[in-house]
């Protein structure tokens, strides 16, 4: 595009790895070598409740490449998480 006035609508960028936040706290700590007897996973996941989740919330950046030709080279999340909370641990 050669002018930022053609973008229209709502345009996401996310990264491709999927994973759950009981997976992400386990990564966390194994990076930083950190102790998990205490994380658990949700033993309530697929039990019948009065909130409805989504199976995947994941967001679509198709649009960046497919209509806008803006290609972004995507870090991994372990490679991330690990630069922004490193200064904090």
């Amino acid at each position: 595009f050669k002018n930022r006035n053609e973008i229209r609508g709502i345009v996401h960028f996310s990264n491709t790895e999927k994973y759950t936040k009981y997976q992400m706290a386990l990564l966390i700590a194994s990076i930083f070598q950190l102790p998990i007897d205490h994380i658990e996973r949700d033993q309530n996941i697929g039990i019948d409740t009065n909130v409805q989740r989504p199976n995947n919330a994941a967001l679509d950046s198709s649009k960046l490449s497919n209509e806008f030709s803006i290609h972004i080279n995507q870090v991994k999340f372990e490679t991330t998480i690990k630069q922004c909370l490193q200064p904090f641990i």
